[in-house]
């Protein structure tokens, strides 16, 4: 299965060069922190990206406005009711573009309705160019990020007891529910999933969810006795709701782990506490649960 997805990748080198520089344009937001770097790397990935037929000319409408839309939302030095207008209108755009019912975009499936093992229900695997977009404009242009080892030192210690206990509590819930069942499998797709699955899904959710919704409905109900709590909630259940695909039941273990990944960002106040906790609570449900559920 490795050799047919590293086939599949390199039969498409167009393709593949436009994954792999949207790829480093994300890290580049930790690896450098300069905006010239990760910008340089977008450009090049959305030329490959239109070389490859991935990316479209109706694409560069909605980009620009993503864009544009978290670049004024989170710059302080515009009034209140302009950020808000046009952080609604990023919002509303992020989740078309996680829907992926965006125009001008082909993202690529790479597996197809494949089983890690005969207890689990297959799924396809998908490299999409739209969904990771919003997490690189809400980081790139607002929230603060790690670049020192003392800095990241000091995230893991606070964050790992939290982390560790609420994806134990999620997995619980999961396993008594019959959503998930023991079934060790380390899988050859596993590489190309932690990847696609840290850099396209978990940054960009966490920095929409936590970093964007939650961050700001803070900001604004931390007036009331019970604001964090509050925004905590709402911005869980609304994580959930956007699970609806898997069922009652996912959307369910959905908003209970974006309370884990909620809570652990508000004690921390770090964007990567919770990007890292979605990671492992992902990988671990794919290591050692039956993947993406059982049958």
């Amino acid at each position: 299965m490795a050799a047919m997805i590293f086939e599949e990748l390199l039969s498409e080198p167009r393709s593949f060069a436009a994954y792999a520089f949207l790829l480093v344009s994300i890290a580049s937001l930790w690896l450098t922190g300069r905006r010239v770097v990760w910008f340089a790397t977008l450009a090049i990935a959305l030329v490959f990206g239109v070389l490859a037929g991935r990316v479209g000319a109706l694409a560069f409408v909605p980009i620009a406005a993503l864009a544009g839309c978290f670049y004024v939302a989170q710059e302080s030095r515009y009034g209140t009711a302009l950020r808000i207008g046009v952080g609604a209108v990023g919002t509303v755009l992020s989740v078309a573009l996680a829907l992926h019912i965006v125009p001008g975009f082909d993202n690529w499936k790479i597996l197809d309705e494949f089983a890690l093992s005969d207890r689990s229900q297959p799924f396809s695997l998908y490299l999409n160019f739209d969904k990771p977009l919003v997490g690189l404009f809400i980081l790139a242009f607002g929230a603060p990020l790690l670049r020192r080892w003392a800095d990241w030192k000091t995230m893991l210690v606070a964050a790992a007891p939290i982390a560790l206990a609420g994806i134990a509590l999620v997995y619980g819930a999961g396993y008594l529910f019959g959503y998930a069942a023991l079934d060790p499998t380390f899988g050859s797709v596993f590489p190309v999933w932690a990847l696609r699955n840290l850099f396209f899904t978990c940054v960009a959710e966490e920095a929409f969810f936590r970093g964007f919704l939650q961050r700001y409905l803070e900001q604004g109900l931390g007036r009331f006795r019970s604001g964090k709590l509050v925004s905590l909630a709402i911005v869980s259940l609304l994580f959930g709701f956007a699970h609806f695909a898997g069922g009652a039941g996912y959307v369910a273990l959905s908003a209970l782990a974006g309370l884990v990944y909620g809570y652990v960002y508000q004690r921390t106040g770090r964007i990567e506490a919770a990007v890292l906790t979605h990671f492992l609570l992902n990988a671990g449900h794919f290591l050692i649960f039956t993947y993406p559920a059982a049958l």
